[in-house]
This record gives structure tokens, sequence and C-alpha cells, in this order.
């Protein structure tokens, strides 16, 4: 279920009934596993790894749908987990291949042996943690830079990073207007 007018999110609190919520939309995809939201577009993973949107799709986050064109569409096949952002989304898919799109781009392929990724950063199964600009992929001149090994996990917000090297090791990063 997607809350909201199409417009800005809404909060939806514990004491609100979303059967009574006036501009409550609802979809119906068989077999869902996990879910993951961005500002414009919502995802669903169902049990056969197809990775299906609905949204705004104001950036292209759904391609193949016009911007505020409404339903449910399906983006690709054989999809482990989804990442969305404000403009961007990647997908990992089964094969451990990550995928990017959004604005003037349709699903690329961009890496190899990615275990998980987030925003503008992908961590590699061997514990390497690349960075990249959205830019750079549309353009052709994509060359993700390392920004740290041996990394267990990690989570990217608008300009910082937060991570946790395999030794227990906090590590945060403030990039500023940078990134």
């Amino acid at each position: 279920t997607e809350y909201g007018n199409g417009g800005w999110a809404e909060f939806v609190g514990p004491n609100v009934d979303p059967i009574d919520y006036p501009d409550a939309l609802t979809y119906h995809i068989d077999n869902v596993v996990s879910v993951a939201a961005g500002q414009f577009a919502s995802f669903a993973i169902d049990e056969d790894h197809v990775l299906w949107g609905w949204g705004g799709n104001l950036f292209g986050q759904l391609p193949g749908m016009e911007p505020r064109q409404g339903g449910v569409i399906k983006v690709m096949e054989g999809v482990r987990s989804v990442s969305p952002s404000s403009q961007t989304c990647l997908a990992i898919k089964e094969d451990g291949s990550l995928w990017a799109w959004g604005p003037n781009l349709e699903p690329t392929r961009i890496m190899d042996d990615i275990c998980s990724a987030q925003g503008t950063f992908a961590l590699a199964e061997d514990g390497t943690l690349s960075w990249w600009r959205y830019r750079d992929i549309v353009d052709g001149t994509f060359k993700p830079k390392k920004v740290a090994g041996n990394v267990k996990t990690f989570s990217a917000g608008y300009s910082n990073l937060v991570l946790v090297k395999q030794s227990g090791e906090f590590l945060f990063m403030d990039f500023g207007n940078e990134m």
C-alpha cells in the first residue's frame, strides 16, 4: 500500500487506520518477500525474485513508465535486493551483479560480485567498499573509487558514510558537498 497523494510523503502514525485514509492506494503483488521505498517510487521483490515498482516516477525510477502514470510494473527478474534513493535505484541480482537506473539511464549493469549497495556505494563480496558519481554512469566514464577495504557492513546518507570493518572498527566519514 502506498499512502499519500503522489506529492511529498506524509507521516502515517500508529494511531491512523489506513483503511480510513482517504488517499490510500492499494496494489496487489503475490508472495512479496521484501519492500523498499524511495522518494518517488517504491518496490517489492516477490519469492520468484521479480522486482515490481510503483509510484510517481518523477526521475525515471520506473523504467518504461511515464511520470505519474500510476499502477505497478515489472522492473526486472532475478533480483536479490533493491535500494531506491530520491532519483536513482540500485538492484543486486542473484548472480551478484549490480544494476543502476534513473534519470537518463535505463537499467545498466555496472558492477559484479556485490553483496550490498546503497546510494552511490557498493560493497563487494571481498569486503571492498566503492563509490562513484551517478553522472559517470550516464556519460560512460564510470570508474568506481575504492573507499575502504575489509568492510563488513555500511550505511550511506546524503553526504556521509558509516561503516564497520571486519576487525570491528567503526568509521564515520563526512563528505560535505564533495559527493
